[in-house]
């Protein structure tokens, strides 16, 4: 305890005043903030149209000369290949004609066999991996021409050549033969259908054709040119408010230790996911991981956000509760400096001046980092919308 001798008036800080001033401050310079944000997007946009307008006009145009020598094209080929096949029911590809069955109409392998003998053809051979793409444009399953009906566990397409070679090494992912009787007959099918967990049946180069793995997606700039962004001046200040919040709660004697340490865990955990995340976009390392950065981007600040918002209230909470330090004045005439318990009895507050200004400050850059992300996630969602 520290003793004092003065007229015996009693000093008590006026926190209410205080924490008043720090809240209108902060609305302040929040609505500043926001309308700056507001009108750098706005001038921003009109600039990027503005110099963007000539070149989206020569690019419409090489667009449109591209359209019409396709037309032309595609007219050459019509009247090329006028004729070629004998009805419209068929398709002509590459010189070849083919017929897809309407959707809905379902048939056992046997009667689609027939029923492609009937008009002339047969059930598709797979020999290339152009004809596969083409049957897997139409159907998710379809017969093919491929059975062990003359050896069992030889198989062969219809025109009697073997499954051999490139069509079974790297063609064909899988193979199954699925029995099923009907009519008392046996048949065995074989299916064309799109890559499962578990896939059915056959599944062909289709299969590895509609096999699409995302490619990274990152709408932001990598190396130093991130620093010509607003994100990355964002998470910039996210990394160096932080890290303040960090140091100042580090450097303060803690007057609610669970709640505080929410703060530290807070402030901690965020300086340094959001410096590796500044790392990555630095060292064009993002490019390399294969996922979808956009989507990582807006949840990543949404929790970040969520955390310290909650920091930010808990701090200034804490910090205003706290009445620091007080004297009592004595029967003696002097005045002893007293603590007030906080909460009531158990835990005694123990900041003087310049660790209450500790803790306001901490407070005040609790609020800055929290509107940094909060930006932050609304340029993320845009970029992820865009």
């Amino acid at each position: 305890m520290n003793l004092r001798r003065s007229s015996g008036r009693r000093f008590k800080p006026n926190t209410a005043g205080v924490g008043l001033f720090l809240g209108i401050l902060c609305f302040i310079m929040l609505v500043a903030i926001l309308i700056l944000v507001i009108l750098n997007f706005s001038e921003l946009s009109s600039h990027d149209s503005y110099h963007q307008r000539p070149e989206e006009a020569d690019r419409l145009e090489f667009l449109q000369q591209q359209i019409n020598n396709l037309t032309e094209k595609t007219e050459k080929t019509k009247n090329t290949t006028a004729g070629f096949c004998s009805s419209s029911d068929w398709i002509e590809v590459n010189r070849k004609c083919f017929y897809i069955a309407p959707f809905g109409v379902t048939r056992s392998w046997e009667k689609s066999r027939d029923d492609c003998r009937d008009r002339g053809g047969r059930l598709v051979t797979i020999q290339n991996r152009a004809k596969l793409l083409l049957l897997g444009r139409f159907y998710r399953r379809a017969w093919i021409g491929l059975s062990d009906r003359g050896i069992e566990g030889t198989w062969e397409w219809e025109d009697g050549t073997p499954l051999v070679g490139q069509t079974s090494s790297e063609l064909w992912c899988s193979l199954e033969r699925r029995t099923e009787r009907q009519s008392g007959e046996e048949r065995e099918q074989q299916e064309m259908s799109e890559p499962a967990t578990n896939p059915p049946a056959a599944a062909a180069a289709s299969t590895v054709a509609a096999t699409s793995f995302p490619g990274t997606t990152l709408s932001l700039p990598l190396g130093l040119e991130v620093f010509r962004t607003y994100s990355g001046v964002l998470i910039t200040l996210e990394i160096v408010f932080g890290g303040l919040v960090w140091i100042l709660v580090a450097s303060s004697n803690v007057p609610v230790p669970l709640l505080q340490g929410w703060v530290m865990f807070v402030s901690v955990t965020a300086f340094f996911l959001s410096s590796a995340y500044l790392t990555l976009l630095i060292t064009g390392l993002a490019d390399r991981i294969n996922i979808d950065w956009n989507v990582i981007d807006v949840l990543y600040h949404f929790v970040a956000l969520l955390f310290y918002f909650a920091a930010f209230v808990l701090e200034a909470a804490t910090t205003a509760a706290n009445k620091g330090t007080q004297f009592i004045s004595m029967p003696n005439g002097t005045q002893v400096l007293m603590c007030i318990p906080f909460p009531a009895g158990n835990v005694f507050t123990i900041l003087n001046g310049p660790q209450y200004s500790i803790n306001v400050a901490a407070t005040i850059f609790s609020f800055f980092v929290t509107l940094c992300y909060g930006c932050s996630m609304l340029m993320g969602f845009k970029r992820w919308r865009m």
